[in-house]
């Protein structure tokens, strides 16, 4: 899935300086593709998490209690969120805490 979304993001780039002339943002830049992954953390830490932060809060908010979970990302990328006990697991591994 990841693949064709980034091959999107190319043909719209490519379509950019083509027909456009414009330099497209640099994650639809096929030049700049070796550098995806990084921008993709960016993305996950600039929008995805605060959006996901808001979500967990407001459940902790409604329910009474949390805990605090470390969990991390690919390239080592520590990340911090909350979990209340009982929702169910989380689909991915946590990190011990340090």
């Amino acid at each position: 899935m990841a693949e064709l979304i980034a091959s999107e993001f190319f043909e719209q780039g490519d379509i950019e300086k083509r027909e456009l002339n414009i330099k497209p943002l640099d994650v639809m830049d096929r030049e700049k593709s070796s550098e995806l992954p990084l921008m993709q953390l960016g993305f996950i830490d600039s929008a995805c998490m605060p959006v996901y932060r808001v979500i967990l809060l407001e459940r902790v908010r409604s329910s009474g209690g949390f805990r605090v979970l470390k969990l991390g990302l690919g390239v080592g990328l520590g990340l911090t969120i909350l979990s209340l006990p009982s929702f169910p697991p989380l689909p991915f591994p946590l990190l011990p805490s340090p």
